[in-house]
């Protein structure tokens, strides 16, 4: 299982191959079993892309770390680092500017909020947020209480579902394919002008 729309996944990719470097890195918080940075790492190989997850949700065998190494080595990636702490102290840790975040973690009103915050000053100019799971309500309101306080960031893609997967009975790849459970794109620069 992918755990993330096609459509979602590109966008990662080829935002990871606009604003990131050697310089800036992509940082995914929200890892569970690492399909998305795995894809995104060996689309990237020259981007170190970090995975922040303390593995607390989704994970009731507590094999998720363990077959993330494993894919890791199997597949020889060599630019992932996975950081096994909660979002708000794995922040503390990550010295280089980030030039795409994937927040994918808890998605209380709180968490999107705090993430948002603790994570600003980490940013780069001239980087981007991508938000997933879009689709609920308190996703977005802290995306748009974030965007009010946060001049220097904007809205620049959004797109929703109409549903979740999960209560998709009928046309699952319409969700597999496209944007899953939806999606938002914030940009931050001091001209506020997406480039």
């Amino acid at each position: 299982n992918s755990f993330n729309g096609k459509k979602n996944l590109n966008i990662i990719i080829n935002a990871t191959k606009k604003f990131c470097s050697k310089n800036k890195i992509y940082v995914e918080i929200g890892v569970f079993r690492g399909f998305t940075l795995f894809n995104n790492a060996l689309n990237n190989k020259n981007i170190q892309c970090i995975g922040v997850d303390n593995f607390s949700l989704f994970d009731e065998d507590k094999k998720n770390l363990k077959k993330i190494n494993k894919t890791i080595l199997r597949y020889k990636i060599k630019n992932i680092r996975i950081i096994k702490k909660d979002f708000e102290e794995a922040q503390k840790i990550i010295k280089k500017k980030i030039g795409v975040l994937l927040i994918d973690g808890p998605h209380d009103y709180r968490s999107q909020l705090i993430a948002l915050m603790k994570y600003d000053n980490l940013m780069s100019n001239n980087s981007i947020i991508i938000i997933d799971d879009s689709n609920y309500y308190h996703v977005r309101k802290a995306t748009q209480d974030f965007l009010e306080t946060h001049n220097n960031y904007s809205l620049v893609f959004q797109k929703y579902t109409n549903k979740h997967i999960a209560n998709e009975k009928k046309n699952k790849n319409f969700y597999l394919d496209g944007y899953w459970n939806g999606i938002n794109v914030l940009y931050k620069s001091n001209k506020n002008k997406f480039k």
